[in-house]
């Protein structure tokens, strides 16, 4: 599970628009894609009600409905790049997960360590950098291995977690799912401890005041 330090701010327009136009998009498509990102005006407002403004020349806004479809756009060619039958490379926007499936531990882990040393080279040239402190890595087994190669990302060993959140799931090891159930057991106690409190208000107000909530 690879954290990619700043992913949307780190975006280099003219890269993106050479990726633009190996696509065969439209010139009228990728220039205004170019006019609307290449130069953005940041304005700050400080506390005591002092202000700034800076330009930004690289990055897409985060919150716009257009910045995820451009940004995997961008990623793209290197999904495309680290195709092999010997691991696997899924990309959800800024979420990337690189995987590889072996009976034996040490070859899966050699793969990953490959797998691992491409992914950051391409995501150098494409001007990202790779934050192997935030990076997590897991072992799926019903086995118990107390000793194993080192994960290594840009010259730096992943620390192995027993848990981690992809995309709304806790996963764990042997994807039993009792942490990520434990997690829905605590959410559903919050909430129906808030409804039982609220009750005798619920009871009380009108038709269309329970509609709105």
């Amino acid at each position: 599970f690879v954290d990619v330090k700043g992913a949307y701010d780190s975006i280099h327009i003219p890269t993106l628009i050479r990726r633009l136009q190996d696509l065969n998009v439209p010139d009228v498509f990728y220039n205004y894609i170019y006019n609307l990102f290449h130069v953005r005006s940041l304005h700050f407002t400080s506390p005591s009600g002092s202000e700034c403004i800076r330009s930004s020349y690289r990055g897409l806004p985060q919150g716009s409905c257009l910045s995820p479809i451009i940004f995997n756009v961008y990623m793209f060619p290197i999904s495309k790049s680290l195709l092999s039958h010997y691991y696997s490379c899924l990309f959800y926007a800024d979420d990337i997960v690189v995987f590889s499936i072996n009976k034996s531990l040490d070859r899966a882990i050699f793969r990953l360590n490959s797998a691992l040393s491409s992914l950051n080279n391409k995501l150098s040239s494409a001007f990202f950098e790779v934050a192997p402190d935030k990076s997590q890595f897991m072992i799926f087994t019903r086995k118990r291995y107390v000793d194993f190669p080192p994960v290594y990302i840009n010259n730096k060993s992943i620390v192995p977690s027993n848990t981690i959140t992809y995309l709304g799931l806790i996963l764990d090891p042997k994807l039993r799912w009792v942490p990520h159930f434990n997690y829905l057991k605590r959410i559903i106690s919050k909430w129906s401890n808030l409804l039982r409190a609220s009750r005798h208000l619920v009871e009380r107000a009108p038709i269309f005041t329970i509609i709105s909530i």
